[in-house]
């Protein structure tokens, strides 16, 4: 059974499993297929910098080398902020209760960056969260699939009876505008009495 994280709003509490959306079921996809001369499909591999060692697919991988070119445990890595202080590391939201709150608008969930959705399956009744969203539309909270330094931001929100949690980045637009300013000035010449009809 698929592990369901918990979601807290004030007094509200419930379970439910995140289903991802593929974008690829929703929006389709192409892809470009090579074929040598006897209409065999080409594998892809890898030219390594010597320009002439070819490496299959998952013949490549990362790793972490110290100065003297000896691989790191990165389970003896210690992460840190710039001020040399030791970064906080953020549990999964199947580890901890998930805290929503209502402190973002949906202003704020329109100008997100957005990298992946989630469906919400529930085992039982939805109704009570589905109240809660239809009162303020859009619930945030952090999200952390794993464990991680670096938390993304998401939001509950529903459509009909379906609940959604979308997750990625806030942003911060700057919007540039064309418009020029213009200054009316109230000091209008009186027409002199004189004219000079040459000027005509």
């Amino acid at each position: 059974m698929a592990r369901e994280p918990r979601f807290v709003f004030k007094e509200a509490a419930f379970n439910a499993a995140l289903v991802k959306v593929d974008r690829n079921k929703v929006y389709g996809w192409s892809e470009i297929k090579y074929e040598d001369s006897n209409q065999q499909i080409c594998s892809f591999i890898n030219m390594l910098d010597d320009g002439k060692t070819m490496v299959g697919t998952g013949g490549i991988a990362l790793k972490s080398i110290d100065e003297l070119g000896d691989e790191i445990d990165k389970s003896t890595l210690i992460a840190k902020y710039m001020d040399d202080t030791d970064a906080v590391l953020y549990p999964s939201v199947f580890d901890v209760d998930t805290v929503l709150s209502d402190d973002k608008s949906i202003s704020d969930y329109l100008s997100m960056d957005v990298k992946s959705v989630y469906q919400l399956q529930f085992s039982e009744s939805n109704e009570s969260i589905l109240e809660l969203l239809k009162i303020h539309k859009v619930l945030y909270f952090s999200f952390n699939y794993r464990a991680g330094y670096d938390p993304d931001d998401a939001f509950l929100l529903h459509q009909g009876d379906n609940i959604f949690a979308v997750i990625g980045r806030l942003t911060n637009f700057s919007y540039s505008s064309l418009e020029i300013p213009s200054v009316l000035d109230d000091e209008t010449e009186e027409a002199g009495d004189d004219l000079d009809f040459n000027m005509f």
